[in-house]
């Protein structure tokens, strides 16, 4: 017999791990064997420990880790030892911190999922309630324009549809589109009817005065009249002066 076999496990295992400057805590994060099952075999409590299938990984994983003969440190002091439990039914493979590390993984990204998610129905829904915009480039309510041609140009979420005056218009993947309108003299309409992803519709309205020699002659006269003083016989320009009386 050896030396190192009148030696205990214990002994054994002690004297490797103040060779490689090893705390029982250091020699767990090594291992992944959790440190009170090392404390256990360091005890020699063997029928503490889980039975021999599962034993016989630390131990190979242990000696390694240690620079001893896994399989020869086995067959010499747990292979045959009483203490150890054999394998049976209802065995199971005891936890460790690796396995849970796993299980938080998994954890955090079917979260992080469905963080994601949430956010996407809440953005959805709150775009359902939301009015639709409409950006217009160079249109003002109540602009004056001095050309018979009206050149439209805007965007809408590409989601949507959009009508102009009854005419459907159609935007591109982003959402812009274009049109050119004739205009009469004086005040144009321009309704604008949104129809939303999911059916509802929205109207907005934009007027554009198309100036002519008449019809600014007309809006000149319009804002006189709107200052001229009334008169007894109903007020403009062109009433009859009232009569004084004797």
């Amino acid at each position: 017999m050896t030396e190192e076999n009148e030696k205990s496990i214990s002994e054994i295992l002690l004297s490797a791990m103040k060779s490689k400057n090893m705390t029982v805590e250091k020699l767990a994060q090594a291992t992944g064997v959790s440190d009170r099952f090392l404390e256990l075999i360091l005890e020699e409590r063997f029928e503490k420990l889980p039975s021999s299938p599962y034993l016989h990984g630390y131990i190979i994983k242990i000696s390694e880790t240690l620079g001893l003969e896994g399989e020869r440190i086995w067959n010499d002091f747990f292979k045959h030892a009483g203490g150890v439990k054999k394998s049976g039914a209802r065995d199971a493979i005891p936890g460790n911190r690796f396995a849970a590390r796993r299980i938080n993984r998994k954890i955090i990204a079917f979260a992080a999922i469905g963080g994601i998610v949430l956010i996407y129905a809440v953005f959805q829904v709150f775009s359902f309630f939301k009015n639709p915009e409409l950006s217009l480039e160079g249109i003002n309510d109540g602009m004056v324009v001095s050309t018979s041609t009206l050149h439209i140009k805007g965007s809408i979420d590409p989601r949507n549809g959009i009508i102009l005056n009854g005419e459907q218009l159609y935007p591109d993947e982003n959402g812009a589109f274009e049109k050119e309108m004739q205009l009469s003299p004086g005040f144009n309409t321009l309704k604008f009817t949104i129809k939303k992803f999911l059916g509802s519709e929205y109207d907005i309205e934009k007027r554009v005065f198309f100036e002519t020699s008449t019809t600014s002659r007309d809006r000149n006269t319009d804002r006189t009249d709107a200052y001229l003083p009334l008169t007894e016989g109903g007020g403009g320009e062109n009433s009859e002066p009232a009569q004084e009386e004797l």
